[in-house]
């Protein structure tokens, strides 16, 4: 879907109507973040919003838009936020297809993985409560020894703490 700032959910095409009626796009996190930080912007890993692309954890980019500010006011008009959803499973394949002759890992801001061109999943099922679910793992408890040491050596650099990359 396609939301603007005064208008509801617009399809972009007829197979992505599933799920729209419920999807509020101006009240989650990509669209309100881009929105107040007038920027491309990052979201951490989140559950997806059931719609054509289906369900799942992944990470958004996301991009206010604006009128064009050579107007006649010479101001420019916030319109919507576009945005790029990516699962965390076509991210694992891609990397697990790189051609390399190293390690390649992607974390989040707060150290989790996202994923590795190590193989295997950047998540492991856990039980909450009765019920399995699946959850991130730290990069430093990475199982590949290479992720495990330079997740230490990054976090030994930052103060104890991942830098924040939307902060620079």
């Amino acid at each position: 879907c396609i939301q603007s700032h005064n208008a509801s959910c617009i399809p972009w095409n007829s197979s992505a109507l599933i799920g729209c009626s419920n999807f509020k796009p101006k009240s989650r996190p990509w669209y309100t973040k881009a929105k107040t930080h007038q920027k491309r912007v990052w979201t951490g890993p989140y559950v997806f919003h059931e719609t054509g692309l289906g369900t799942g954890l992944g990470i958004t980019v996301s991009q206010p838009f604006y009128s064009d500010p050579t107007n006649f006011t010479g101001n420019k008009k916030f319109l919507g936020v576009t945005g790029i959803d990516y699962t965390l499973s076509d991210l694992q394949t891609y990397f697990e297809k790189l051609k390399h002759s190293g390690t390649a890992f992607v974390v989040d801001s707060r150290g989790y993985l996202i994923a590795k061109s190590t193989g295997g999943s950047p998540e492991r099922e856990t039980t909450i409560n009765g019920t399995v679910a699946k959850e991130l793992i730290l990069s430093e408890e990475s199982e590949n020894q290479v992720i495990r040491e330079a997740s230490k050596h990054c976090i030994s650099l930052h103060g104890g703490i991942w830098k924040n990359l939307e902060e620079g």
